[in-house]
């Protein structure tokens, strides 16, 4: 039996955002990203989808979803996911037989990893107005090697993140795609 696998786009942020979903997907699901330039969600990125899930359905590997990882930044979490999902129906890939994963943190994911980490009080003038920026600054003053610390916060997160809307709302997508054991 082959792994589920799972294509996605993020933002430009690989590093970053491509390593705490593969060490969150772990050994059991082949995540393919792609990088999403600009931050805006157009048919380009649904054309890639589209192409890359052909092409693996037509060597045997059985995708299951398009994983959408979209910060909310200064919107709404309701706004940004509204608009993962008007893109996935506009660019019919549910008809493909592809499951939704909207991973959007809000404001970004680092502030999942300070809240992982432990380091949600450095984050000091977190507030919707001011976005990411004290998130990113408040995670990366941290001590350790950056992305061996994103891939052990990564590990931790089904346990610990529970509660917070956000990451529900990204697990439960995930768990209704198959993608979880």
């Amino acid at each position: 039996m082959a792994f589920p696998a799972a294509i996605g786009i993020c933002e430009d942020d690989l590093r970053l955002d491509l390593t705490f979903l593969k060490a969150f997907a772990g050994p059991g699901v082949d995540l393919r990203m792609n990088p999403l330039h600009g931050g805006t969600l157009e048919g380009k990125a649904a054309r890639i989808i589209k192409g890359q899930v052909e092409a693996m359905r037509g060597a045997g590997i059985p995708v299951r979803a398009v994983v959408v990882h979209h910060d909310v930044d200064r919107a709404s979490l309701g706004h940004r996911v509204q608009e993962i999902e008007r893109w996935y129906k506009r660019h019919r890939l549910g008809e493909m037989d592809l499951a939704l994963v909207v991973c959007a943190p809000d404001p970004c994911l680092e502030r999942w990893l300070c809240l992982l980490e432990g380091l949600e009080r450095k984050a000091q003038k977190a507030s919707p107005s001011a976005g990411g920026e004290p998130w990113k600054l408040a995670w990366s003053r941290g001590k350790g090697i950056a992305l061996d610390r994103v891939r052990q916060a990564a590990t931790q997160a089904r346990r610990r993140l529970r509660g917070q809307l956000d990451f529900d709302r990204f697990f439960s997508d995930w768990k209704k795609a198959g993608l979880e054991p």
